[in-house]
């Protein structure tokens, strides 16, 4: 069985997207406390602010998982990332947008 070859850029690539991915994950905690961020803010509540910090933290640790490097923690990101999408729309039907 031949083994998959990785370029030699990719690595570079996906190291950037998890940093960024936990640059904007840190901006979405801060912005689930702070329930301003920039031009978005969102419902003055607790459930906001719980679903807010919640989903910053998904988006933080699919970032580190990313860092990681291997396979079964770039899986599981994809899995956090999942639920942080469902858990964006939820906000968006519950109206806390």
């Amino acid at each position: 069985m031949k083994k998959e070859t990785v370029r030699a850029g990719s690595l570079k690539e996906i190291k950037i997207a998890a940093l960024m991915m936990l640059v904007f994950g840190f901006a979405e905690v801060v912005s689930g406390m702070t329930h301003r961020f920039l031009a978005l803010t969102i419902e003055n509540s607790r459930l906001a602010a719980v679903m807010g910090v919640t989903i910053g933290l998904l988006y933080l640790a699919s970032g580190l998982l990313l860092l990681n490097g291997k396979k079964w923690t770039a899986v599981l990101a994809i899995a956090f990332l999942a639920v942080h999408i469902a858990g964006r729309v939820a906000m968006i039907v519950m109206g806390l947008y």
